[in-house]
C-alpha cells in the first residue's frame, strides 16, 4: 500500500505541487515557494524530475536556410579504380570531301643525250671457222675463212701448212673425210709441228697417214706412215 502512494507521488509530484501552491494562497506562493531555480528542489526530487519523460510536441516549422560553408581542402587522392570492359566499336563516321579535280599535265621534258656506246665483248670459244682440204692439199669449202687469205702448202706427202688465217686460232680439232675407204690417220697442231718443215709463220700444221703393219724384232706393230689422205677441220 504504501509503495503503490509513493508511486503515485512521484509519477504526479508536478501536480502535487502545483495543487499545494494553488491551496496556499497565490501570495504565500508568490513570496516563499516561487520557484525561479532548480537549486530550490531536493535533489532527489530533481532527480525524479529528470526522469520522468513528457510527450512529444508537434514538429516545429523549418528554419531558413543557413549560408553556404567554405569550401573545404582538398582530400588525398584515391586507390586507381579497376580498368573496365573495352566499350563496344562506335559507328563508322562519314567518309571524306569529294574527290578533286585532275590537274593540267605538265609540260614534256626535254630528251635525254645518247648514251655511249658500249665496248665490244670479248670473243666466243664456239666454232670460229672450218676447213675442208681434199687428199691433194686443195680447198673444197671453207666457213668464215677468206679463201683469197688462206693459204695451204703441202711439205711432203700428208703434210699440210695453213696460214693466212685473218684471227690467231686457239684450238684446232681435225677429223678424217667419211668418204675415204678406210679411216686414215689426222692430226692437227697449232703453229708449226716439231717433225714438220712448214715455213715460219705457219698457224696451222696438219699430217695425214695410214696405219701400216712393219717387222721389229720379230713382232709386228703399227707404225704411222704419212700418206696424203681429206680432212676437215674445226677452228676456234
Amino acid at each position: 500500500m504504501i509503495s503503490r502512494i509513493v508511486t503515485a507521488i512521484r509519477h504526479n509530484i508536478v501536480a502535487w505541487l502545483a495543487l499545494f501552491v494553488a491551496l496556499t494562497g497565490t501570495s504565500m506562493a508568490a513570496s516563499h515557494y516561487l520557484i525561479t531555480s532548480t537549486k530550490q528542489i531536493k535533489p532527489s526530487v530533481l532527480k525524479e524530475l529528470r526522469g520522468l519523460k513528457g510527450a512529444t510536441g508537434s514538429k516545429g516549422a523549418a528554419g531558413l536556410a543557413g549560408a553556404q560553408g567554405k569550401e573545404g581542402p582538398q582530400g588525398k587522392e584515391g586507390v586507381a579504380g579497376k580498368e573496365g570492359p573495352q566499350g563496344k566499336e562506335g559507328p563508322q563516321g562519314p567518309s571524306g570531301g569529294l574527290k578533286g579535280e585532275t590537274g593540267a599535265r605538265g609540260q614534256e621534258g626535254k630528251e635525254g643525250k645518247e648514251g655511249k656506246e658500249g665496248k665490244e665483248g670479248k670473243e666466243g670459244t664456239g666454232v670460229h671457222a672450218y676447213v675442208h682440204v681434199n687428199e691433194k692439199g686443195e680447198l673444197a669449202s671453207t666457213g668464215n675463212v677468206n679463201d683469197a687469205g688462206l693459204v695451204i702448202k703441202e711439205e711432203g706427202e700428208g703434210v699440210y701448212c695453213l696460214s693466212g688465217l685473218s684471227f690467231e686460232p686457239q684450238d684446232v680439232v681435225a677429223s678424217a673425210d667419211a668418204d675415204e675407204s678406210y679411216l686414215p690417220v689426222v692430226a692437227a697442231t697449232i703453229g708449226k709441228s716439231q717433225n714438220s718443215n712448214c715455213p715460219k709463220g705457219t698457224q696451222i700444221t696438219v699430217e695425214t697417214g695410214e696405219p701400216e703393219p712393219a717387222e721389229s724384232e720379230g713382232k709386228k706393230v703399227d707404225e704411222e706412215v704419212y700418206t696424203a689422205q681429206a680432212f676437215y677441220l674445226q677452228i676456234n
